[in-house]
């Protein structure tokens, strides 16, 4: 669960909401095959839910130590064993997890960042820090530098104005800019460091903002229809007939 959907969600429901994750998490009774419903054959989990993934009792031990950080539940909820008939293995890791970070003394400063760095930061913030990183990359063309920095944002749900912000700035730049922006991105999407559904969006922003950045760049539509076209090539714009109309009304453009 990321930190933006925790902040919003009311007070009243936190509580709930970690119990409802601890009990399918932890019940030794819960079906990880459901009976088939009425779903496409080619979708990839025959059944309503896949199993529980492996990296579920971490996901919920940061959830509950952020929870009892921010108050809005008791420490006894994460240090109460369960009988051992009602719980299952990864219930006792959970929780095992949990009570070693609220007991750490020195993990006090820590428990705020347990989503991520990227986590309490407001939006203008990591704007900021995405055209920081998309400046010094131009300057220095060390892609795997700029990787890494997009990557300790730990931000994912902010991969699309990675994306429109690293082209806006790359467009202003150049047909030299635009080429290091496509390295850039390349190297994000085939290191799953920007979802395929992240880039897609921050394309779209783009395909948006394209007549005002044809206004300082008369050339934006052509090199913005040739950077869209090669995603669709390598894989990362899928599916890429859908994308066609807009390259072409792009180059109509141009």
């Amino acid at each position: 669960m990321s930190m933006s959907m925790s902040m919003s969600m009311p007070m009243s429901m936190y509580p709930c909401m970690c119990m409802a994750c601890a009990w399918y998490v932890t019940s030794p009774s819960t079906p990880r095959r459901r009976p088939r419903c009425s779903r496409p054959s080619s979708h990839p989990y025959p059944y309503p839910y896949p199993p529980t993934p492996p990296q579920a009792p971490t996901l919920l031990a940061a959830f509950l130590v952020r929870a009892v950080s921010d108050d809005l539940l008791p420490p006894a909820f994460a240090r109460t064993l369960p009988p051992e008939a009602l719980s299952s293995a990864q219930h006792r890791d959970t929780l095992t997890q949990a009570r070693a970070q609220l007991d750490a003394t020195h993990f006090s400063g820590h428990r705020q960042k347990v989503w991520g760095p990227a986590a309490d930061a407001d939006l203008p913030t990591l704007k900021e820090a995405v055209s920081e990183i998309a400046r010094e990359y131009f300057v220095s063309c060390e892609v795997t530098e700029a990787v890494r920095c997009v990557r300790e944002l730990d931000a994912p749900p902010f991969g699309h104005e990675v994306i429109k912000r690293l082209f806006v700035l790359a467009l202003d730049g150049g047909a030299r800019h635009v080429a290091l922006a496509e390295q850039l991105v390349q190297r994000l999407c085939d290191e799953a460091v920007v979802p395929p559904q992240q880039l897609a969006l921050g394309c779209e922003r783009l395909l948006d903002a394209a007549a005002d950045l044809a206004i300082d760049n008369p050339q934006t539509p052509t090199e913005l229809a040739g950077v869209l076209e090669r995603f669709c090539e390598c894989g990362h714009l899928v599916p890429p007939e859908e994308w066609r109309a807009s390259i072409e009304s792009l180059r109509a453009r141009g």
